[in-house]
């Protein structure tokens, strides 16, 4: 009975040690799906986006910039061209505001945010000149295509201001160029980051499923010698 039972005991330690073996490989397992899961999810819904919320704020900044140098040639007067290229300044100005909205809404790393806070920051400033631009033109635009016996004298002094005022906002303009920049470089920063650490992670739970699959074989080994071992001793004391 003694010895049935130390078999029965045997036996089901090496079982259970097999079994949580497993269970500890199906766990780092299903964690590390999690985490990558979750990793790339992040990736997808704030890093991926961001990266095109800045090719906007990129792209929509560049527009305005050459919508203004078109309304600054004050040598095209003619109506149809200069209507254009305020809508195509207001359609630029939109697709800023839009990307700068929705970027503020990500949950983006504290670099990031103190990059985008300056961006903000600059663009508020940049605004007024910009809007100071429009309304100079627009003046100009009514006396020319609208008043009659406009003054040649009040229409140049309208181009000095209008030049002046060009001017000044190329000035405001250029940090948020450089800005822009910085947000490109943090965005691929992060991005590289998180895919380090998937890869740290994937690695560590690699290095761990392996120590438990070595230890489940190991642990399996040791039952089917024990089993093995009892069997014959069995099988000896039958026949005697």
């Amino acid at each position: 009975a003694m010895k049935t039972m130390t078999i029965k005991t045997k036996l089901l330690v090496g079982f259970t040690l097999v079994i949580l073996s497993i269970l500890a490989i199906s766990y780092f397992s299903l964690r590390a799906l999690k985490y990558n899961t979750e990793t790339f999810n992040h990736v997808s819904d704030n890093n991926l986006a961001a990266t095109g919320y800045v090719s906007k704020l990129k792209e929509g900044m560049l527009k305005i910039v050459i919508g203004e140098r078109g309304l600054a040639n004050t040598s095209i007067e003619v109506f149809d061209v200069r209507k254009a290229q305020y809508i195509y300044i207001q359609n630029s100005m939109q697709v800023v505001d839009s990307a700068l909205l929705q970027y503020n809404n990500l949950a983006l790393d504290e670099a990031e945010k103190a990059i985008l806070a300056s961006f903000s920051d600059q663009f508020n400033k940049y605004l007024p000149v910009h809007h100071e631009f429009i309304a100079l033109n627009q003046k100009r635009d009514s006396m020319v295509f609208i008043s009659q016996n406009v003054s040649r004298a009040r229409l140049r002094e309208l181009d000095v201001q209008i030049a002046d005022v060009s001017a000044r906002s190329r000035l405001v303009y250029l940090p948020l160029d450089g800005i822009v920049k910085d947000l490109e470089f943090a965005n691929k920063k992060a991005v590289n980051t998180l895919k380090s650490n998937i890869n740290q992670a994937q690695t560590t739970a690699y290095y761990r499923i392996g120590l438990f699959v070595l230890l489940s074989v190991l642990f399996s080994i040791i039952v089917a010698l024990v089993v093995v071992r009892n069997v014959k001793q069995i099988i000896e004391n039958l026949n005697k």
